[in-house]
């Protein structure tokens, strides 16, 4: 079997698969408006910040309350699972907040500091501190995983986690990496230090999906085409055995501009995203 990622090749893997390569210098710009929003998102914002899951000092999470009829968010932050905070969330979150979404925004120690098979067990700890958190709080008991890049990733791996059974009724994933062996082929992989075997196991085409759940899958249209393929085949593995998957390809978006454009109501892509979420949270609504 041919990996898709093997496919590009030959139009430079760096490029294709390392979205700080192939955005150059505008990452930084970008990341730095991402900052400067998030200072002043969190002014308006009642937040309850870094709640413990474990005893690292980035095994936190924070709490934003809004409404309890929508299901919680689970945000997990991207940045190849070796950098970033979840403080630079925290104007999506306020996004999410103003339409009406309880969001736990997650942080988690990063790699080379700890193996990435490590911190998918560590982000499965977070799923029992957020679910006791949220019952004590007396939320709405449904859940949707959020995630961006390698978040996106992550948050696949949550989905599975037994402990969400029967309470998570939706995965967000935006512009993830899926096929972990690429990394192996890039400069990315000098911090995460993953080996064939550990690549293989955490690769999410190679995993079975819950069949219940309901999955929305955006990239941006400006993205490489090796990424945008990345959503792609993820889409054509979920379609086999789920009855609801959503594919979009978001106009005029980068990596970044994706989240951006996809929690905004006042957008197309926000538009669309939300319309999802209700008909989701009325499906799961009129079950209980």
């Amino acid at each position: 079997v041919v990996m898709s990622w093997q496919e590009f090749k030959s139009s430079g893997l760096e490029n294709q698969f390392n979205p700080r390569a192939a955005l150059g210098t505008k990452t930084s710009r970008i990341l730095r408006e991402w900052e400067a929003k998030s200072v002043l998102a969190r002014k308006d914002l009642d937040l309850i910040q870094d709640i413990s899951y474990g005893d690292h000092v980035l095994q936190k999470f924070d709490y934003c309350k809004s409404s309890s009829e929508q299901p919680a968010v689970i945000l997990i932050h991207g940045g190849y699972w070796r950098s970033l905070d979840k403080e630079i969330m925290d104007w999506h979150v306020k996004k999410l907040f103003e339409n009406g979404f309880t969001v736990y925004n997650v942080n988690y120690p990063l790699c080379p500091e700890v193996s990435l098979t490590k911190l998918v067990d560590y982000l499965c700890e977070s799923t029992k501190e957020i679910l006791n958190f949220n019952l004590v709080q007396k939320d709405n008991p449904k859940f949707i995983l959020m995630g961006h890049s390698a978040g996106a990733h992550l948050a696949m791996h949550l989905a599975q986690s037994p402990i969400l059974n029967n309470k998570l009724i939706g995965m967000v994933a935006l512009s993830g990496i899926y096929e972990c062996q690429v990394v192996r082929e890039i400069s990315v992989n000098e911090d995460v230090c993953l080996n064939e075997k550990e690549a293989e196991n955490l690769s999410i085409l190679n995993k079975v999906p819950d069949g219940k759940l309901s999955y929305y899958i955006a990239v941006g249209a400006e993205e490489p085409s090796g990424w945008i393929d990345q959503s792609v085949e993820l889409y054509s593995v979920l379609n086999r055995y789920c009855k609801n998957v959503k594919l979009r390809v978001v106009n005029e978006a980068n990596h970044f501009s994706l989240v951006d454009k996809i929690v905004d109501p006042k957008t197309d892509a926000g538009v669309q995203f939300y319309s999802w979420v209700k008909k989701l949270a009325d499906i799961h609504g009129n079950q209980n």
